[in-house]
């Protein structure tokens, strides 16, 4: 069932990528993000950008996770609610 609903999760992100009104404010923020990690990249040594990549990128992948979570949970307890609600 949770990679059922991760797969759903990757359509449904991709499908409001293109028809959100919020999109375009969540764009703005990821491109603010880029520029002040490239900005602060641009500062450092390499031995403190590969930090500093690291945590990005781990970062990221919790980011990732949460959502995923987030989604099957709400998904989940949107399903109990609907069979609560037929059942009444």
């Amino acid at each position: 069932m949770k990679k059922a609903l991760t797969e759903l999760w990757y359509i449904q992100t991709a499908l409001a990528d293109h028809d959100s009104d919020d999109a375009a404010g969540e764009k703005r923020l990821s491109e603010y993000l880029d520029k002040h990690f490239s900005d602060l990249s641009k500062k450092l040594d390499d031995h403190d950008k590969e930090i500093l990549q690291k945590y990005k990128d781990c970062y990221d992948e919790l980011l990732l996770t949460e959502c995923e979570n987030a989604f099957a949970q709400g998904f989940s307890l949107a399903t109990r609610l609907v069979t609560e609600a037929l059942n009444t």
